[in-house]
């Protein structure tokens, strides 16, 4: 058949199928029982389906009942989710086409979860019967909203969780071919009714944009949308080649110097990207958002300063350090940044604790800061990384009396190699430590000498293989066999003292 031929060979240009285990939504009507029964014809993946009553239309009982003796008939798992959405959408304070969209996704993945934990991502993949007159609707809708790229290509054959078989077929494709298969389906009449956005589209704008059309707007738009993806996806290639190099996925953070030399069209795209990876999707951020944070990130003065968001959200910079946070997360998510520059930040009102020459690791109060103390015999057995420092014992200089924590303004620091002293208030300053966090970065010190700040340099011991390297150059040869106290620091995000 023409159209099962159409749709395999969409799916097999974009590789929708890949063994994973296909959840799909089935409403009972002409599209998604049209998805459901073609399935079988594309795939030999396992299928299983969902239905979700909104609780809406007097029709709703019916049309589940009808999904279920159809699952029946094809052999398929059902999973039923039943909701009031018009009680959740005033709770949510959203429509309630908005809600009961937010309910059904939340229904698919609450049921891969059932089916496979904490694999789900791993073993299953959401499949929608969106189509291409949905694809027209949703693409002149979001012109009329203003938009990128992103919104012309929306939505798209395969994202994240899901795929979209039959975004090569139009709506009367569909009808047809449930025509000539004899299979009945449920029909929604409030699709007709102007009583949502989508609807007026769907039922009076497009139609007239028909009459005046030189091709049919649905595959005109169509051709457009693959047009344009390709473009997206050059344009994506070159975004994530310059988000590799400048995010920490960590604790994702930008580096706002991947700014530099940048065209704008990237930029952009940089930021909403981070802001994306940070809240997991882009509602109501706009481009007016996106020009405001870039102004912000651009600005070589602006560390410390935060910004206003939709949802009360923020962004913040810390020295070259760009990242997103919820409105009363603002001292975390400047912590995440120094964490990213290298330093540790406690929280307020922690103190110094002693370091001694037992083998130990722990959590340091009032922190989610981890450190491991250990005695090294060898020099020749170091081994460096980032966030490890290393001190000489066994030249009349011993591990008691050295102490870590929060360093004290006053305190000065000499950087091994040199002879200048500043304080530790003004060269956290220099390193663009927000202000609120200076009180409260880590250091390691004995009596009034601080040896090491995580993240800026030490004054005595070493932290990898030059500086250790000078240090010898300053002993004798016997004391490569000397004995090291080693401390290892890290971030341990669930374990909080």
């Amino acid at each position: 058949m023409e159209f099962i031929d159409k749709v395999l060979s969409f799916s097999l240009e974009n590789r929708l199928f890949d063994g994973r285990t296909l959840i799909v939504g089935c409403s009972g009507g002409p599209d998604s029982v049209a998805l459901l029964k073609l399935l079988p014809e594309l795939t030999d993946s396992e299928i299983h389906a969902v239905h979700v009553n909104h609780g809406l239309r007097p029709e709703a009982s019916a049309d589940e009942d009808f999904v279920k003796s159809l699952c029946e008939d094809m052999g398929i798992p059902l999973k039923i989710f039943r909701f009031d959405v018009r009680k959740e959408s005033e709770k949510m304070s959203r429509s309630e086409e908005e809600t009961g969209r937010i309910l059904r996704y939340g229904a698919f993945e609450e049921y891969a979860t059932e089916l496979f934990g904490e694999d789900k991502d791993k073993k299953s993949v959401i499949v929608l019967a969106h189509h291409k007159d949905d694809l027209a609707e949703t693409m002149l809708m979001n012109i009329f909203r203003g938009t990128g790229l992103e919104g012309l290509i929306s939505p798209k054959a395969k994202s994240e969780r899901a795929i979209r078989p039959l975004l090569c077929v139009s709506k009367q494709e569909i009808l047809k071919f449930l025509e000539e298969s004899g299979q009945d389906f449920c029909e929604d009449k409030t699709n007709r009714e102007e009583i949502c956005t989508r609807n007026i589209w769907r039922n009076k704008i497009i139609p007239q944009i028909a009459e005046v059309s030189i091709k049919e707007p649905g595959n005109a738009l169509f051709e457009t949308y693959e047009l344009l993806s390709d473009d997206m996806d050059l344009i994506n290639v070159l975004t994530s080649e310059k988000i590799r190099d400048h995010l920490d996925t960590e604790h994702l953070i930008l580096d706002t110097r991947a700014f530099e030399d940048c065209h704008k069209a990237i930029a952009g795209r940089l930021i909403r990207m981070l802001w994306k990876m940070t809240f997991g999707d882009l509602t109501d951020f706009e481009k007016k958002h996106v020009m405001s944070v870039y102004g912000m990130a651009t600005d070589k003065g602006a560390s410390g300063r935060t910004l206003d968001l939709p949802f009360r959200r923020k962004a913040f910079i810390a020295g070259t350090k760009l990242g997103f946070t919820d409105e009363d997360k603002i001292r975390e998510g400047f912590s995440r940044a120094v964490f990213s520059a290298g330093c540790f930040v406690y929280d307020e009102g922690a103190c110094d604790i002693g370091i001694t020459e037992a083998q130990n690791t722990a959590v340091l109060p009032k922190s989610h800061i981890k450190i491991k103390t250990e005695i090294v015999e060898n020099i020749e057995a170091i081994r460096y990384n980032t966030n490890s420092w290393f001190y000489p014992l066994g030249y009349g200089v011993p591990a008691d009396g050295i102490m870590i924590g929060p360093l004290d303004g006053d305190l000065t620091f000499r950087r091994a190699g040199t002879d200048l002293e500043i304080k530790v208030c003004k060269l956290l300053g220099t390193y663009k430590i927000p202000a609120s966090l200076r009180k409260d970065v880590l250091g390691v010190r004995l009596g009034n000498e601080v040896l090491w700040i995580p993240g800026i340099g030490h004054s005595a011991g070493f932290t990898d293989e030059i500086s250790a390297r000078r240090f010898l150059e300053d002993q004798s040869e016997g004391n490569k066999t000397g004995r090291f106290l080693a401390l290892h620091l890290s971030e341990v995000k669930d374990e909080r003292c």
